[in-house]
């Protein structure tokens, strides 16, 4: 038997945890997926409670180191697997380049296109804090 083990994983909650950068989280794995989700209604989530009423949450276990949120750490947690989908695979050791970057701006435009009424998602890109290299802590 495995038991649910709220110290490694799964501090928000179940679900499928995704981040606005490809940097941050990268040492959890060697490959790295730039999805497309659908949000649904989003509760950000300071602590441990549970965003029962809501399908995605944002949480950030940082906040209480930096004294704030700082994006680069956010971890958004979709409630259901029909939230995500999955558009290109990566190696992580790559997630820093621009080619990433520059993907993700072509791969949005096509979700605009045929997904969102043509209408421009915008898109801001999360670099580290400046005391951080991608995925690395100083």
């Amino acid at each position: 038997m495995i038991r649910e083990n709220k110290f490694h994983g799964e501090a928000f909650g179940n679900g499928i945890y995704t981040a606005n950068n490809p940097c941050a989280f990268r040492r959890y794995g060697e490959v790295g997926l730039l999805v497309a989700t659908l949000l649904g209604k989003v509760q950000r989530m300071f602590g441990r409670n549970d965003g029962a009423d809501a399908n995605t949450v944002i949480g950030n276990k940082r906040e209480t180191i930096y004294r704030g949120s700082i994006p680069y750490h956010d971890e958004i947690v979709l409630r259901q697997s029909s939230q995500c989908l999955p558009l290109m695979q990566y190696k992580s050791h790559l997630a820093h380049d621009d080619l990433i970057w520059t993907y993700h701006i072509e791969l949005q435009k096509l979700v605009d296109n045929f997904f969102n009424g043509e209408a421009p998602t915008e898109l801001e890109r999360v670099h580290p804090p400046h005391d951080m290299m991608c995925g690395v802590s100083s």
